[in-house]
């Protein structure tokens, strides 16, 4: 895993504050099974079901990599003593491939999980105003969705495994994009 962190305070004037968080992480992660007997909890050796590996029906050398980055920034802006903006932005990418060559061999179809990818960018604006002599907080917020979540965690069906399953997965992928207003009163005593 790789991790970095970028600060940077008093830019324009001391109005400024900017932080950057970015981590990226890839794994890859192997489970083996060709064992051809099974053992019980006594230690007794029988043979497996078809002779094909002691956890399933197939013989299985999975390997499972995955790749995952995220930034996020954080801007904040001081407009004056009692007014600032902060500006946030959370941004995502993660990717799933698995593998097992030797079971889809064996079962004679692509057997191993399902491949997947995500992408996700989330922004959200605040205006913070502090009034009445600073004893009331006032917050507006909107968070914005500006591209669809997209989760592809069944990319391997095409078009030739009917189209009456390709359709329940295109609908079940089609988010709308989503806008978010909220505003937020603290009072202070």
């Amino acid at each position: 895993m790789l991790e970095s962190k970028l600060i940077k305070s008093g830019m324009l004037n001391n109005r400024l504050n900017f932080e950057s968080h970015f981590s990226l992480s890839h794994t890859t992660n192997n489970f083996v099974d060709t064992a051809r007997v099974n053992h019980d909890f006594e230690g007794n050796i029988y043979p497996s079901l078809n002779g094909q590996g002691e956890t399933g029906t197939f013989l299985t050398t999975q390997t499972t990599k995955g790749l995952e980055i995220n930034e996020r920034i954080n801007l904040d802006y001081k407009l004056s003593t009692n007014h600032s903006l902060n500006l946030n932005t959370l941004i995502n990418y993660a990717r799933r491939q698995p593998s097992d060559d030797i079971a889809s061999q064996h079962a004679g179809f692509i057997i191993g999980g399902f491949p997947s990818k995500k992408t996700s960018i989330v922004s959200g604006l605040t205006w913070e105003a502090k009034l009445f002599g600073r004893k009331t907080d006032e917050y507006v917020l909107s968070k914005v969705f500006p591209s669809p979540f997209r989760d592809r965690g069944f990319d391997f069906i095409r078009d030739d495994r009917g189209s009456e399953e390709k359709e329940q997965y295109d609908i079940a992928n089609r988010l709308d994009r989503v806008n978010e207003v909220r505003t937020v009163q603290r009072f202070f005593t």
